[in-house]
């Protein structure tokens, strides 16, 4: 009975889409215009997607056959548990973009902020370190002993020192700041600190900061200041220096008026104001003579030790060059032996090396009477003034012996051959020298 009910009712309802259908269509309409009504984003893919899946799965439906989808209809209406409007969890995901959209904003601005602040922190820093070199090269280079024994002047560096120390901290603390401010920023990258934790920078800081910058330019101000007025007191000093002089010859030569008249110009004598003037610096030239005095002193002590100084450098000088030259004299020697022993070795080292005869002079004995005249090696006559006997090297002897024994072996051939073949000798200019050239008849 159910079923016929079934078929009349369908069969009645002809063209029309089932209850589920026409249902599932009405939700899809009504969660399009939630999704539409909600507010939009600036950022990309920022608005929820509706899902294809019930769309297609109506498509579906209408494919199959009506007991089959029947059937996937039920099931889906049992299984899906639709709701009306966004789910907690997509506000939730909505909520976590907007506020990551807010951290990157202040992330962006704690950057500019920062890197604002690291240069000035940088024009602060290198303006201060020039200030600090500039006011060295004053103090060290262009004041002379009396003016900066000066307290007011004294007090005025010190004053800017003290400035420039608290100008320092404020530094430190401006660096100490953007440490935080770096934390904080790896902290929001890494998801521990929210956005809500985070200060945004005060304007007080910012305030403090505009106060230093023109702290610091009234500073330089200053600082030209103090140079022009160092240098107008450098132009005073020279003045009263050279007046000072004048007044000392004027007092050196007061006895006559044609000296005065000679030195000072046009015999006009300063006026009594410039005299008073000059006679507070009374002190300044006494002190100006006791350091000429000290000076004169210091000189004198160490002259005799700088002049000893400078003899024993000239002779260590003179005794360095002598070294030098017979290094270089010691050195030819040693280049010349180390050639002679090479030449040696590759002779002894060749086989086929011709050694040239040694120039053995004629031996004169007008001179001789008898043997016992001949000296001996015992004697006395081998050593020289000092008592030291002469000495021959073994290679020296060697050498002269092969060329006394090669001499007197060439020349008992040549006789030999001269008594067999019965014809005279003749002495020929080979690589021996012969003592006589002339010819010899040994047939008569």
């Amino acid at each position: 009975m159910s079923k016929e009910r079934l078929k009349s009712a369908s069969s009645k309802k002809a063209g029309m889409l089932p209850p589920v259908l026409l249902e599932s269509k009405k939700r899809l309409e009504e969660v399009r215009k939630i999704y539409g009504i909600a507010e939009s984003v600036s950022y990309k893919n920022s608005m929820p997607s509706t899902s294809q899946d019930l769309p297609n799965f109506i498509e579906r439906g209408r494919s199959v056959d009506e007991t089959r989808g029947k059937r996937l209809i039920s099931r889906g209406r049992l299984s899906s548990g639709y709701k009306y409007g966004r789910s907690s969890s997509r506000e939730r995901v909505d909520d976590m973009q907007e506020e990551l959209l807010k951290a990157k904003k202040v992330n962006t601005q704690l950057q500019l902020d920062n890197r604002i602040l690291q240069t000035k922190l940088h024009k602060l820093s290198r303006e201060a370190a020039r200030r600090e070199a500039h006011l060295q090269m004053l103090m060290t280079n262009r004041f002379q002993p009396a003016e900066l024994n000066d307290t007011q002047m004294a007090m005025t560096f010190a004053s800017i020192k003290q400035r420039e120390i608290e100008l320092e901290q404020t530094v430190e603390a401006q660096s100490v700041a953007i440490d935080e401010l770096h934390n904080q920023l790896v902290g929001l990258s890494n998801g521990e600190i929210t956005v809500d934790q985070i200060k945004a920078p005060s304007i007080d800081d910012s305030n403090h900061s505009q106060e230093l910058v023109k702290n610091t330019k009234r500073k330089i101000e200053l600082a030209k200041q103090y140079m022009e007025q160092n240098s107008k007191l450098k132009e005073r000093l020279r003045q009263m220096k050279t007046e000072l002089a004048t007044l000392r010859r004027i007092k050196r030569h007061s006895h006559s008026e044609s000296d005065a008249n000679t030195i000072i110009p046009n015999g006009k004598l300063p006026n009594s104001s410039v005299l008073s003037e000059h006679y507070e610096e009374d002190e300044l030239v006494e002190v100006i003579r006791r350091l000429k005095v000290e000076k004169e002193t210091t000189e004198r002590k160490f002259r005799k030790q700088i002049q000893n100084l400078v003899e024993k450098i000239e002779q260590t000088t003179g005794q360095l060059h002598h070294l030098r030259d017979e290094n270089d004299h010691l050195r030819e020697i040693i280049d010349q032996l180390q050639k002679d022993t090479e030449n040696l070795r590759k002779v002894l080292e060749n086989p086929n090396h011709v050694y040239k005869p040694v120039d053995i002079p004629k031996l004169d004995m007008s001179h001789i009477d008898s043997l016992d005249s001949a000296p001996t090696p015992y004697s006395n006559e081998f050593d020289d003034q000092e008592g030291v006997e002469y000495e021959i090297d073994d290679e020296v002897i060697a050498t002269v012996l092969y060329e006394t024994a090669s001499s007197h072996i060439a020349r008992s051939l040549v006789s030999n051959e001269a008594w067999e073949n019965k014809e005279p000798i003749i002495a020929e200019q080979t690589e021996l020298e012969v003592d006589s050239p002339e010819r010899v008849d040994i047939s008569n």
